[in-house]
C-alpha cells in the first residue's frame, strides 16, 4: 500500500484555520491535504474516481493580501472594528495570547465570550487568530497587524488571491521540482489600481517559491492585452516576464463610460506580434497601488516585434507576412492604464517584399486606426521592385495598403500619379500624365508616346507594364500625328 499522510480540518468553529505554506508564503483555505510519501506529492482536496465529485472552491491567499471590504465586513454593526481592537489589546500588554473575555469586553462592556463566539470562529476561518475554545484563549496571527495597518494605508499590501474551482483535484505540489500546479483558476487579479489581471489557458497555473508563478494565457494591463505562453509572474519584483507573446493588443479609451461604470475603449487596427519583454505592474514596494506612480503599468519589450498587413481586407491579403512587415525595435510603453494615441510611436524598419530596399521609419497611429506611416523617399528616389524601376515621392502604409504619390520611372516611361498601390508582385494606379521617351538603337526601336488620364498595371516580375488610355488616345511619334486608343505594353524588348 502507498504510504500517505492526511491532514483535515475539524468541523468545530475553532478548527477552521486555513493551512499555511511557508514555502509559498500563502494561506490555503482547504478542508483536506493528502501527502503521498512515495510519490513526493502533496494534494489539495484530492478527488477520487467516483461520480459524486463536488466542486468546492479552494482559496490560495498571499500572506500580504488585504481587501478593504473584508475588513469592513468584520466590523458589522460594532462601533469599532474588532481587528483594530485586537491590535490595541496587543499593544497594551505586548502579548499575542490573551483571554477571549478581554476582547468581548472591549467590543462591549456587557459582552461575555458567549456573545462573540461567532465572531471568533469567523476570525479563525479568515486566518486572523487561533482560538482555543477549552481555555477560551485567543492567539493573534500576523494578519491582524497587516489588516489593522493596511486599513489606514500605513503599510503596503497586495491583491493576490487565487480561487480554484474544479471537480478535479484543486492543486498538486510536486516536492521534487517544487512546482505546485493549481487547477480550476479562471482569472487572477494582480493589481486592482493598475487594472492588471490574467486569465490562464487551461485554467491552471504553476506556482513556485514565494508566490512566483508561471502561466500561459491572456494578461491584461490597463488598456492593453497580451496573449501567449511562458509568462512568469515574479512577486518580489512585481512584474511579469513574458517569453512569448503571440499578440499584443492596444485599446484606446473613447472618454465614454459604459453602463457598469467601465471606461469604453476601442481596439486599434493593428496587432503587435511575437513580442518578448517585461510588464512592470507597479513599484515593488507599492503593490497595493496606494501611491499613484505615473509610469506604471509599464511595458519594456526586449527583442524586435512585428506588425503585419496580411488582412484579407487589405488589398485581398496581398501583403503576406513572410516578406512584408514592419519590424519594431525594442520599445517602452508607460502608464498603460492611461494610454493615448500619441503614446503609440514605434521606431523600426520597413521590410516590403522587395518593393523598396529595407528602410528605417517610425510607426504611428493612422486615420484608419492602424499603425503605419507617411514618409518621403530620398531625393533620388528608391529603386523599385529590386531595381527594375525607380519611385520618387510620398509613401504611406496603413491597413488601406502600401500606397504612393509621386513619379515612377520604368524603362523609358515616366508616370506621374497620386494613387499608386504597391503590392509585392504588382503595381496599379491611375496617372494624370504618362510620357515615354523615344529610343532608337540597333536592337530596339521605341516610339515617343504621350498620354493623359491613363490606368497603369505593372507586373515587374513578368517584365510588363500595361498602360491603358481612358478617354483621350495616346499621341505617338515625335510629330504627334499618330494616335492610339487602347493599351500600350512596355517590356524590356520594346
Amino acid at each position: 500500500p502507498q504510504r500517505s499522510l492526511q491532514l483535515t480540518r475539524g468541523n468545530r468553529g475553532s478548527d477552521r484555520n486555513p493551512f499555511y505554506s511557508s514555502f509559498h508564503n500563502i494561506n490555503v483555505d482547504v478542508d483536506r491535504i493528502d501527502f503521498l510519501i512515495d510519490k513526493d506529492s502533496i494534494y489539495f482536496n484530492k478527488q477520487g474516481l467516483g461520480y459524486n465529485k463536488r466542486e468546492v472552491p479552494v482559496v490560495f491567499e498571499s500572506l500580504n493580501y488585504f481587501e478593504e471590504s473584508d475588513y469592513r465586513r468584520l466590523q458589522n454593526i460594532a462601533t469599532t472594528n474588532p481587528i483594530a481592537l485586537l491590535k490595541i489589546a496587543y499593544e497594551e500588554t505586548g502579548e499575542r495570547v490573551f483571554d477571549a473575555d478581554r476582547l468581548a469586553r472591549k467590543l462591549n462592556p456587557n459582552f461575555s465570550v458567549e456573545n462573540i463566539n461567532s465572531l471568533l470562529y469567523d476570525l479563525v476561518s479568515k486566518g486572523f487568530v487561533n482560538y482555543d475554545a477549552e481555555k477560551q484563549q485567543v492567539e493573534l496571527k500576523d494578519k491582524v497587524f497587516l489588516y489593522a495597518d493596511a486599513s489606514q494605508k500605513k503599510v503596503d499590501y497586495d491583491n493576490l488571491k487565487i480561487i480554484s474551482e474544479t471537480k478535479e483535484t484543486n492543486a498538486e505540489f510536486d516536492l521534487v521540482n517544487q512546482i505546485m500546479q493549481i487547477n480550476g483558476v479562471t482569472s487572477i487579479e494582480l493589481s486592482a489600481t493598475q487594472r492588471v489581471g490574467l486569465r490562464p489557458f487551461g485554467n491552471s497555473i504553476r506556482m513556485r517559491r514565494n508566490r512566483d508563478f508561471d502561466f500561459d494565457g491572456r494578461l491584461f494591463a490597463g488598456f492593453t492585452a497580451f496573449s501567449g505562453k511562458d509568462f512568469h509572474f515574479e512577486y518580489d519584483k512585481f512584474q511579469v516576464v513574458m517569453d512569448s507573446v503571440r499578440f499584443f493588443d492596444v485599446f484606446l479609451p473613447t472618454g465614454e463610460v459604459s453602463k457598469n461604470g467601465q471606461p469604453v475603449a476601442n481596439s486599434i487596427g493593428s496587432r503587435i506580434e511575437h513580442l518578448t519583454g517585461v510588464l512592470l505592474i507597479d513599484a515593488p514596494n507599492n503593490k497595493s497601488g496606494k501611491d499613484d506612480i505615473e509610469i506604471f503599468p509599464n511595458l519594456e519589450s526586449k527583442e524586435p516585434s512585428y506588425v503585419f498587413y496580411d488582412y484579407e481586407g487589405t488589398k485581398g491579403g496581398a501583403y503576406t507576412r513572410d516578406s512584408f512587415y514592419f519590424k519594431l525595435d525594442p520599445f517602452s510603453l508607460k502608464r498603460l492604464d492611461k494610454i493615448r494615441a500619441s503614446d503609440l510611436e514605434f521606431d523600426g524598419e520597413m521590410v516590403s517584399a522587395g518593393i523598396f530596399p529595407v528602410f528605417r521609419e517610425k510607426l504611428l497611429l493612422q486615420e484608419d486606426t492602424s499603425l503605419g506611416f507617411i514618409t518621403n523617399t530620398p531625393a533620388g528616389g528608391f529603386p523599385t521592385y529590386q531595381g527594375k524601376g525607380n519611385f520618387k515621392g510620398e509613401i504611406s502604409l496603413s491597413n488601406k495598403g502600401f500606397l504612393g504619390s509621386g513619379t515612377l520611372s520604368y524603362l523609358g516611361a515616366v508616370v506621374h500619379s497620386e494613387d499608386l498601390v504597391f503590392m509585392p508582385k504588382q503595381l496599379t494606379g491611375s496617372a494624370k500624365e504618362f510620357n515615354l521617351a523615344e529610343t532608337r538603337t540597333a536592337e530596339l526601336e521605341v516610339p515617343k508616346a504621350h498620354g493623359v488620364d491613363v490606368q497603369i498595371d505593372w507586373q515587374p516580375y513578368l517584365d510588363s507594364m500595361y498602360v491603358t488610355s481612358k478617354e483621350a488616345p495616346f499621341e505617338l511619334f515625335q510629330e504627334g500625328l499618330h494616335t492610339l486608343k487602347g493599351t500600350l505594353i512596355l517590356t524590356p524588348g520594346g
